[in-house]
């Protein structure tokens, strides 16, 4: 009784936000203007965290973040991410990878790979993404939530 009552005595002593920290395993860090951002799932990776690897998904848009890199699904377009997703502490991001159009009907195979500058910020579940790749006269936002596939409709 005595264990159990001193563990009370320090969790009673957290913050709430500690307590939702300690019970979901999230990391934590301050935002823009000081304001706490929370990211279940991130792990550190010196200052910046990284993004597990899993599905994110909008309309639009499916990223699906493997070890090391991610590979993006677009209507009518592809892409990579080179490296890893690493997320900064106020939650923003920028990586670089390549796009690539697609179109509908039979293709030689020789699509082109343009590179491209996919940045944005991470608040919780809910990733907002900024897609740039000038070389394919690109530039588009999309809203992503983790554990989504999203709904991408590919050209026919």
């Amino acid at each position: 009784m005595y264990a159990v009552s001193m563990k009370l005595i320090v969790v009673g002593a957290l913050s709430i936000g500690a307590i939702v920290l300690l019970l979901t395993g999230a990391q934590s860090t301050r935002g823009a203007g000081g304001a706490r951002v929370v990211v279940p799932g991130l792990t550190r990776d010196g200052i910046s965290t990284v993004l597990p690897p899993g599905v994110w998904g909008g309309i639009g848009v499916r990223l699906d973040v493997l070890q090391g890199g991610g590979a993006i699904e677009f209507d009518c377009a592809h892409g990579t991410v080179t490296g890893s997703l690493t997320v900064e502490p106020d939650g923003t991001f920028r990586w670089s990878g390549t796009y690539t159009r697609e179109s509908g009907g039979p293709t030689t195979g020789e699509e082109l790979a343009v590179p491209a500058t996919y940045s944005g910020s991470v608040t919780g579940a809910q990733l907002a993404l900024v897609v740039d790749a000038p070389g394919a006269n690109v530039s588009a936002m999309f809203e992503l939530t983790e554990g989504s596939a999203g709904r991408v409709l590919k050209c026919l």
